[in-house]
């Protein structure tokens, strides 16, 4: 899949969810596969934000179909396509790391798949849990995150589209 800025401005402009826009003012995208191919990270996380007036984009490897691939925890949610505004903030995951914490009793969560033998060998995600397949890139991202907190408010809105919206 090609993913671009372009598009996926274009796809959250069609489907009518807000754009953060200004400085480093970010929008975090995740984009559901089609399929789920037995592949445990073959979705993506997109950032999307502006630095000295040009757009930048980082795409990684995620799954947004936490609930689908761990039969043992279904609960029976899993976090349909949309616009969650305000639904992060900077915060600690389980007591465990630094990342972005659900705001709402939905309670979406930002994760990281590696190297926490916890994470990996409990599956303790929730359908709703969004899970970054690298640790490195989450460090990445999570230090945008802080830099973009010291800017604009500490919350962060997550737009969830499907594959076919980005085409």
């Amino acid at each position: 899949m090609n993913i671009t800025a372009k598009k996926l401005l274009e796809a959250m402009k069609k489907k009518g969810h807000p754009v953060a826009t200004g400085e480093l003012a970010i929008n975090l995208i995740g984009i559901r596969a089609t399929a789920i191919d037995g592949e445990l990270f073959n979705d993506w996380l997109c950032v999307l934000f502006e630095k000295k007036g040009k757009q930048e984009l980082a795409i990684y490897p995620a799954t947004t179909d936490c609930e689908a691939l761990f039969v043992s925890q279904r609960t029976g949610l899993q976090l349909p396509a949309g616009h969650y505004k305000n639904c992060w903030q900077l915060g600690v995951y389980r007591g465990r790391y630094a990342t972005l914490v659900g705001t709402q009793p939905l309670g979406i969560n930002l994760c990281h798949g590696e190297p926490d033998p916890y994470t990996l060998e409990k599956h303790h995600w929730s359908g709703v849990t969004q899970v970054m397949a690298h640790i490195t890139d989450f460090h990445v991202v999570l230090s945008q995150l802080f830099e973009a907190a010291s800017k604009h408010e500490r919350t962060f809105s997550y737009t969830l589209l499907d594959e076919a919206d980005v085409g």
